[in-house]
């Protein structure tokens, strides 16, 4: 979330150059002598940080490199909010629907597995207890994101919105009900 607010783009990439004989992953191909340029996702890396610095923390860490898979897929695409315009779309309607008398949602909600502690996804807008809290389903708003990410999401008992006419038009139906119950 520091990214947000410090204006730097929120899925970063890194570009390493080492040398061939020093690269402890060269792809499929045969090496070749001189430079290699790898092109490491920031996820990644944060991930691999945050193992190590775990291990310096509990005593545990040896002299065995801290090994990182590139073909990490599940890790490179947890979601969250991917530029400025989207950022702004997310607190205008977590604004709108607190006008409307709804509880406010939270931007950026991790969402991780109870059991496990694994975090599953970073949903751009969540009420994780229903837009009326108890009473209605976890709601996510996830802007752009991969279909997969969407799915995973739903399983987790989520309903899911892509885009904010659709979320808009849940929220109306949801409050219409709320009305006609009252009456």
């Amino acid at each position: 979330m520091d990214s947000l607010y410090k204006q730097h783009p929120v899925g970063s990439l890194l570009l390493w150059a080492t040398r061939t004989e020093e690269a402890a992953y060269r792809g499929d191909n045969a090496p070749t002598f001189g430079t290699v340029k790898l092109i490491l996702d920031g996820q990644l890396l944060a991930a691999a940080a945050n193992e190590f610095m775990g291990r310096l923390y509990a005593g545990t860490a040896d002299q065995e490199p801290l090994t990182l898979s590139v073909h990490d897929t599940d890790s490179m695409s947890l979601g969250g909010v991917a530029n400025e315009e989207e950022e702004e779309l997310l607190f205008e309607i977590n604004s709108w629907a607190v006008a409307l008398g709804l509880f406010s949602g939270e931007i950026l909600y991790d969402l991780t597995d109870e059991d496990t502690g694994e975090e599953i996804a970073v949903l751009g807008l969540a009420w994780h207890e229903g837009l009326q809290e108890g009473l209605t389903r976890p709601v996510a708003l996830m802007v752009d994101e991969a279909v997969q990410l969407v799915e995973r999401v739903n399983q987790r008992g989520f309903l899911v919105f892509t885009d904010e006419n659709a979320f808009k038009q849940y929220v109306a139906k949801v409050l219409s009900v709320q009305l006609s119950a009252a009456v």
